[in-house]
């Protein structure tokens, strides 16, 4: 359990930030909301693509569920908090 929840909480806290990033940079989106749909895929993606990891471990390796589960819960949870913490930063001249 302690190890899924410290893996979710370093792949939350470091791995979307950098996959946020590094997308933004791939497909060359503004990194405002006004520049539409792809603005949301990129900020999106890395929490998406975490929990299907987890979910596909979860559900493949039985003796592991307790980690996935552990990681999925701590992975969601503050995947959702930076994906936020992120908007809140591409919008920041917005809100003063």
């Amino acid at each position: 359990m302690l190890l899924g929840i410290t893996t979710g909480s370093l792949a939350a806290l470091l791995l979307n930030l950098l996959a946020i990033r590094a997308l933004r940079d791939l497909w060359e989106v503004d990194p405002h909301p006004s520049a539409g749909a792809m603005y949301w895929v990129c900020l999106l993606f890395p929490l998406l693509a975490g929990v299907v990891v987890g979910t596909v471990i979860g559900l493949l390796h039985r003796p592991n569920r307790p980690m996935a589960i552990a990681f999925l819960t701590t992975y969601a949870i503050l995947g959702t908090g930076m994906a936020v913490l992120q908007n809140f930063l591409d919008t920041f001249a917005d809100h003063m």
